[in-house]
């Protein structure tokens, strides 16, 4: 994930505030990697475009998602795991895994992993508060 970690902090000194997904392969070479920038630009952007792309690249294996911030790095929004989860549903579907989102700011970088998102998403359950229903 150095690799990983090297393009995300690239990507925000280059563009500052973005969202990108890279494709890669079974041995992690890069097939492609955009980055969405602007205001209005999100993870589901990035989402959205990788998923039309694994459908055409026969040697996609996996995405990694890139977020970098110019200023302070958003908390996870509630829609972040739901989001991150159905989209690696539809992917498994293409024989591709969703693996991690690395997320940077000029202080600090994270990385969001499979399992960090499982148990993120049992954490903010609707049933949470043991009620059943």
């Amino acid at each position: 994930m150095v690799c990983a970690a090297e393009v995300a902090l690239a990507l925000r000194e280059q563009s500052g505030d973005a969202h990108a997904a890279a494709i890669v392969t079974r041995t992690g070479r890069v097939l492609d990697l955009t980055p969405f920038t602007g205001p209005n630009a999100s993870i589901e952007d990035a989402l959205r475009w990788a998923e039309c792309m694994v459908v055409s690249e026969p040697n996609a294996r996996g995405i990694v998602l890139l977020s970098t911030w110019r200023g302070v790095m958003e908390d996870l929004r509630d829609g972040d795991i739901p989001t991150i989860e159905e989209a690696r549903g539809r992917l498994r579907e293409y024989g591709v895994a969703l693996d991690p989102w690395v997320r940077c700011d000029a202080e600090r970088m994270e990385l969001v992993t499979k399992d960090e998102v499982a148990e993120r998403g049992l954490q903010s359950s609707p049933d949470q508060d043991g009620s059943g229903s």
